[in-house]
């Protein structure tokens, strides 16, 4: 499982390096083939970065609202309160 995540990681970043250097190829904005590297290596590291940290914000908002359901659960048992239904 974790290889297969790391693969898909890879596809990404070959995703996003690709149109970089294809950028580089047809407008020529620069001649030097280690400067395109960097800036592809640059955004493809940016771009993974972006993607991890609205995953990792996702997932935290997920088990924040999770903790939250399961403490006003506890809070409704020991006060006697019937949490509403709706319909």
């Amino acid at each position: 499982m974790r290889e297969r995540r790391s693969i898909r990681w890879m596809l990404f970043q070959a995703l996003v390096a690709f149109p970089v250097f294809a950028s580089n190829i047809h407008y020529q904005w620069t001649p030097n083939p280690v400067v395109v590297s960097a800036l592809a290596f640059f955004a493809a590291g940016a771009a993974t970065w972006v993607a991890v940290s609205i995953i990792d914000l996702l997932r935290f908002r997920r088990e924040m609202a999770r903790r939250l359901r399961s403490e006003q659960r506890v809070y409704n048992r020991r006060n006697g309160r019937v949490p509403l239904t709706g319909g």
